[in-house]
């Protein structure tokens, strides 16, 4: 009975897990999975939070001097 009821915990929130392992959105995932997670709707929005590409953000440094002829 016990290892149901953790394999049930651990279902729940296996949309959190995700994010905590990718250290991607785990504000959102979190307060998404555990205030709407009972929906199926919601489990799945916040697995696809989890799952979502994370952004990069690039810096392009164009200080180059053009050398004198």
């Amino acid at each position: 009975m016990d290892t149901l009821i953790l394999v049930i915990i651990l279902g729940y929130f296996f949309p959190t897990i995700i994010s905590l392992l990718r250290r991607h959105n785990v504000g959102g995932v979190l307060i998404i999975n555990f205030l709407l997670g009972w929906s199926v709707i919601g489990w799945i929005i916040s697995l696809i939070m989890a799952c979502g590409s994370q952004s990069k953000t690039v810096i392009i440094n164009n200080n180059s001097k053009k050398e004198k002829e």
